[in-house]
C-alpha cells in the first residue's frame, strides 16, 4: 500500500494529534510539530520525549480520532518552552541594538567611550552597563553623570 508522505502531506499534519507507524513495527503516538522541508523530518512531542522521526522510517501517518489531554499538555509545555528561547534571543537582539544606538548617540557627541565586554566607559568616569538605559549609567561625578543620563533619555 502506497501512502502520500510528501513534504506538502506531512505539513497537513503539524499541529494535531497524530500516529506514526515506523519501520520495525514501532509507532509514536502525539503532536506533530515541525516537518523539515528539506529532508521531512517529523519532530513529534510525545507525552514523554521529543522525537525526531527521519522521512525514511516513517511507513504511514495518521491523525487520532480523539484527543488525548496529555498530549496537548505537553504540546503545550513544548511551545511554552520554544518560546521562552525565543524571547531571551529576543531580548539579546534588543539589547544589542539599544548597545548600538547609545554608542551612536555618544558618537554623534563627539564624546570618547571605551568598549570592553559590555560595559562602555564614556569620558574615563561614567560605566554605562546593560541595559543601556539612563538607570545603567554610574559615576562619582554626579554633573557628568547628569549630562550622559540626559542624553540617553
Amino acid at each position: 500500500m502506497s501512502c502520500d508522505l510528501s513534504f506538502s502531506h506531512l505539513l497537513s499534519f503539524v499541529g494535531k494529534q497524530i500516529v506514526v507507524s515506523e519501520s520495525f513495527n514501532q509507532s509514536t503516538r502525539g503532536v506533530l510539530k515541525v516537518v523539515d522541508p528539506e529532508t521531512c523530518t517529523c519532530i513529534v512531542v510525545t507525552e514523554s520525549a521529543i522525537r525526531f522521526i527521519p522521512r525514511p522510517s516513517i511507513i504511514r501517518i495518521t491523525e487520532q480520532s480523539e484527543t488525548d489531554p496529555a498530549l496537548t499538555a505537553s504540546s503545550v509545555l513544548f511551545d511554552t518552552r520554544i518560546s521562552s528561547v525565543e524571547s531571551v534571543q529576543q531580548s539579546a537582539e534588543s539589547l544589542d541594538k539599544r548597545k548600538n544606538t547609545v554608542l551612536h548617540v555618544l558618537g554623534q557627541n563627539r564624546l570618547p567611550f571605551e568598549k570592553s565586554h559590555d560595559r562602555i566607559l564614556v569620558l574615563g568616569c561614567v560605566e554605562i552597563h546593560p541595559p543601556y538605559g539612563p538607570e545603567s549609567c554610574y559615576s562619582a561625578n554626579e554633573i557628568v553623570l547628569r549630562k550622559i543620563r540626559s542624553l540617553l533619555s
